[in-house]
């Protein structure tokens, strides 16, 4: 068992550098953990480069509703008071069937939409990141007529929990440094300089607008077949 608990861990830090892993890294907690569907997510309202949706075995309904932000602000401001008296990091476990009891109620639209569908009930989370208008989970779901959750699995998911968070800090800066990239280029587009960027090899990575017309139109400069920069020798 250990084994299997090194390897999902390994798989988590591996992902965290590329997105594409964790849907493999979280079928394997799936089936570790004898759940039925799991959702890995994260909103942040005022950074939405940091947002992000992984899910194992949800049906398309389900998560179509769960893409509308509005359905996921709903899930955040629902589930995160499971963690007034816990923190980040912890586990928190209910059962969530009485949703379904109140039409009115943000629980009813949260049921209909999404536990309805996918026919689960218990559900086991660990909290990653939270704010006033942010939040990360990991969310495993049971159905109805399987047992809930036992202590020793609560407290795996404890544990995943501290590489998932450091995971989300690398994706944090990664998402921070991109939007970086894309605000600084969105300045560059409007400078009425032209501006060519190149890397290590001297091949062109950049140019704005202007720099794009020169390249097109002025016979001095030019790129050869490895996209890099030249000059015409003149006589």
């Amino acid at each position: 068992m250990k084994e299997q608990e090194h390897q999902i861990i390994g798989l988590i830090y591996d992902a965290a550098m590329d997105t594409r892993l964790w849907p493999q890294v979280i079928e394997k907690i799936v089936q570790y953990t004898d759940s039925k569907t799991a959702i890995f997510t994260a909103l942040d309202q005022f950074s939405p480069s940091y947002d992000f949706l992984f899910s194992h075995n949800i049906p398309d309904e389900a998560l179509h509703a769960y893409r509308d932000e509005r359905i996921r602000v709903i899930d955040m401001q629902l589930h995160r008071v499971l963690w007034e008296n816990l923190g980040v990091g912890q586990v928190a476990s209910s059962d969530l069937s009485h949703y379904g009891e109140n039409p009115e109620s943000d629980e009813y639209i949260f049921y209909e939409r999404c536990l309805n569908p996918t026919g689960i009930s218990y559900i086991s989370a660990v909290l990653l990141d939270q704010g006033s208008h942010r939040w990360a989970v990991l969310g495993l779901h049971r159905a109805p007529d399987v047992a809930p959750y036992q202590q020793k699995e609560l407290d795996f998911l404890k544990h995943l929990g501290v590489h998932l968070r450091r995971a989300l800090q690398i994706h944090r800066q990664f998402s921070l440094v991109k939007q970086e990239n894309l605000s600084l280029y969105s300045v560059l587009d409007h400078l009425k300089t032209g501006v060519i960027l190149l890397d290590h090899q001297l091949s062109l990575t950049y140019s704005n607008p202007l720099a794009q017309s020169m390249l097109e139109h002025d016979s001095c400069l030019d790129l050869d077949l490895y996209n890099r920069l030249k000059t015409h020798a003149y006589d």
